[in-house]
C-alpha cells in the first residue's frame, strides 16, 4: 500500500513538473507551392509532352496531404498568376473574368501568399484587382510607395491548435518596375534583414505569435534576379532574428535545409513538388514554443489523380487558350532549328535578333537561345510554335555601350562554354537562359583560351572595335535588372533610353502573323574556334 502511495505521489509529482515546463505538445504542418506559373495540366503547353506537373495534380497531392494532418495551413511565394499561355489569355484576352488560379486557392484555403516578379508583368492595377478576387492576403512588409507606405499587407496571422502563428511577406530586393509598365507607379523596396528585423519583434510582442515563418519571393540558391547572385534566404537565416523558418522560391531550385539553426524549403516550380515543414510544439506558460521542425519536399506523384473541381474551373479558359494557340501563324520557308543555335548563327536566333532590332533601332542585338530542344520545321505554322520562342513577358531596352563593354559582354557569355579539348562541352552551372549571342557584328569565341581571353576578331562593319567606341545595343529587361549578371559584368550603371511597349513575344507574333510566309537568312557574323561538330553540341544538351 505504502509502494502504491509512494508511485502516485511520484506519477502527481511528475506531471505536475510536466505541466510546469509546459507538457502539452501540438504538431503543425506548413505546405507551400511557389512558381506554379498558372500551370493547370501535366502537359507541355508548346511540345504537348505529358509532366508529372500542374494544378490539377498538385491540388490532389495538396488535399491527400492536409487528410494526413488536418493541422495544416497553405501559403505561397509567388509567381503564381503568369508564366503559361493560359494566364496570358486570361489577363489579356478574357481580363473581365476571374481569375483562375486565385480560384483554386480560394478552393484550397490559401492563407496568404507574397506576390512575386511576374505578378508585376501584370501591372499594379490588375494585380490589387486579383487580391481582391482572393479569399486570402498578398503579403510583403518591405515593398512600399513613394510615400513608404506598404501597398501591401506586410503579413497573415492565424491561430490553430491554440498556436499562433505569423507568416512575414517579404519580396525579392530589385525592382519589378524593370518591365516599365505603363501608368506603374515608383515602388520602394527596403532591405528584406532590415524589414524582417523590424517586423519579428512586433509579431513576437503585439501580435502574440509562437510561430514567425517567413514567406520570400526570393531564391535559396543564388537567384538570378538578385543583384550579385547574393544566397538572400541564407543571409536572412543568419542576419534576421527570431524567426522559425523559411520559405523560399524564385530560384526553381528545389530545397530542403537548414541554416543557423533555421529551417529552408523551396518547392519545383510548375507545381512539381510541394514544401513541407512540420513543427512541433510544446505549451510554456501562456505560449507555445517550437521544440523540433521537419523540413521536406514532397514530389507529386506520377498516378496521382487529375482533381476533378481544377478541371471545371479551368475548363472554358483552358479550351479558348487551345483555340488561341492554335492559330495559324504563317508559313515558314526554312527550319527554326535550336539543336546547334548556341555554336553557330541559325535562323532561330537571327529571327529574334531582327525583332529586337527593329523594335529599337539599335545598332546591336544580344539574345539567349530559347532553347537547344526548339524545332520549328519548314510549312505552316501556329502561334503555338512562335510562343515558345518568347513565352515570358520581357520587354525590350536599348542601352548605350562601349566597345570595352561589348567585349566584356561576351566574354562573360564565354562562361557557358567548358575548355574546347574537355569531355563536357558546356558548364552546367550555367544557364542556357544565360548565354547571349549578338548580332551586328562579327567575333569568335575561341574555347580553347582561358576565361577572359577568348573573343577574338572582334568587329563592327568590318573594323576592329576600339575600347572607347560607342554602340546602342537591345536587350531584354530581364537582362537591365541583372539577369544573368551581364550588367554586374560589364559595370554598367546607366539606364535603358528606350524600351519597348510590348513584349517580345507580341512583338515577334505581329510580325509573323503580318506575313503570309516567311524568310529568314541569317548572317554569318561570328564562330567558336576550334568549329564545333553538331553531334557533340546536341550531346551537350541531352
Amino acid at each position: 500500500m505504502l509502494f502504491r502511495t509512494l508511485c502516485t505521489l511520484i506519477s502527481i509529482s511528475f506531471f505536475s513538473a510536466l505541466s510546469a515546463q509546459g507538457g502539452r505538445e501540438q504538431k503543425l504542418q506548413i505546405l507551400a507551392t511557389a512558381n506554379t506559373h498558372a500551370s493547370v495540366l501535366p502537359i507541355d503547353p508548346y511540345s504537348l509532352t505529358p509532366t508529372n506537373s500542374g494544378w490539377a495534380k498538385l491540388v490532389s497531392a495538396i488535399n491527400a496531404e492536409k487528410r494526413k494532418n488536418t493541422a495544416t495551413l497553405l501559403v505561397d511565394c509567388g509567381d503564381a498568376l503568369q508564366g503559361t499561355p493560359l494566364a496570358y489569355v486570361q489577363n489579356k484576352i478574357r481580363n473581365n473574368s476571374s481569375n483562375p488560379v486565385i480560384s483554386i486557392m480560394n478552393n484550397l484555403g490559401y492563407l496568404a501568399m507574397v506576390p512575386g516578379c511576374h505578378e508585376f508583368d501584370l501591372g499594379l492595377t490588375a494585380l490589387k484587382a486579383y487580391e481582391k478576387q482572393a479569399r486570402f492576403p498578398f503579403i510583403a512588409a518591405n515593398v512600399m510607395d513613394s510615400t513608404g507606405k506598404p501597398i501591401f499587407t506586410p503579413f497573415a496571422k492565424t491561430t490553430m491548435e491554440g498556436v499562433t502563428i505569423a507568416f512575414l511577406g517579404l519580396f525579392v530586393p530589385t525592382s519589378p518596375n524593370y518591365f516599365n509598365l505603363q501608368n506603374t507607379p515608383p515602388l520602394i523596396f527596403r532591405d528584406i534583414a532590415e524589414t524582417a528585423n523590424e517586423w519579428v519583434p512586433k509579431l513576437r510582442d503585439t501580435e502574440k505569435a509562437d510561430l514567425v515563418i517567413a514567406i520570400i519571393h526570393t531564391g535559396s540558391e543564388a537567384p538570378r534576379m538578385v543583384p550579385n547572385d547574393k544566397n538572400i534566404a541564407i543571409l536572412l537565416a543568419e542576419k534576421a532574428v527570431g524567426i522559425d523558418a523559411i520559405i523560399a522560391s524564385q530560384s526553381h531550385q528545389e530545397l530542403s535545409t537548414r541554416h543557423n539553426g533555421i529551417p529552408i524549403v523551396q518547392p519545383s516550380p510548375y507545381g512539381q513538388s510541394i514544401a513541407s515543414i512540420t513543427f512541433t510544439l510544446q505549451r510554456q506558460g501562456k505560449q507555445y514554443v517550437a521544440k523540433s521542425d521537419v523540413p521536406a519536399i514532397i514530389p507529386l506523384n506520377p498516378e496521382s489523380p487529375l482533381d476533378p473541381r481544377t478541371l471545371q474551373i479551368t475548363e472554358s479558359l483552358r479550351l479558348e487558350t487551345e483555340n488561341y494557340l492554335n492559330t495559324f501563324a504563317t508559313h515558314l520557308n526554312t527550319n527554326l532549328d535550336g539543336r546547334w543555335s548556341t555554336v553557330e548563327p541559325t535562323p532561330l536566333i537571327q529571327l529574334l535578333h531582327d525583332i529586337q532590332r527593329k523594335a529599337t533601332g539599335a545598332q546591336l542585338s544580344a539574345i539567349s537561345s530559347p532553347g537547344a530542344h526548339i524545332f520549328i520545321p519548314k510549312g505552316p505554322t501556329s502561334v503555338r510554335q512562335f510562343y515558345a520562342l518568347a513565352p515570358h513577358e520581357n520587354r525590350i531596352a536599348r542601352i548605350h555601350i562601349t566597345g570595352a563593354q561589348l567585349r566584356t559582354y561576351l566574354e562573360h557569355a564565354a562562361k557557358y562554354f567548358n575548355y574546347s579539348h574537355l569531355p563536357e562541352l558546356i558548364d552546367r552551372a550555367v544557364s542556357l537562359a544565360d548565354y547571349d549571342m549578338i548580332s551586328g557584328c562579327s567575333y569568335a569565341l575561341d574555347i580553347s583560351r582561358p576565361l577572359g581571353k577568348r573573343v577574338v576578331n572582334l568587329k563592327f562593319e568590318g573594323r576592329p572595335v576600339q575600347n572607347d567606341q560607342l554602340f546602342t545595343m537591345a536587350i531584354s529587361t530581364y537582362r537591365l535588372t541583372g539577369g544573368g549578371g551581364y550588367m554586374d559584368a560589364i559595370e554598367f550603371k546607366g539606364k535603358a533610353d528606350m524600351i519597348s511597349r510590348e513584349t517580345l513575344r507580341n512583338l515577334l507574333l505581329t510580325h509573323v502573323l503580318a506575313t503570309t510566309s516567311l524568310n529568314i537568312s541569317p548572317t554569318s557574323n561570328w564562330r567558336t574556334i576550334p568549329s564545333l561538330e553538331r553531334e557533340r553540341v546536341v550531346a551537350a544538351h541531352r
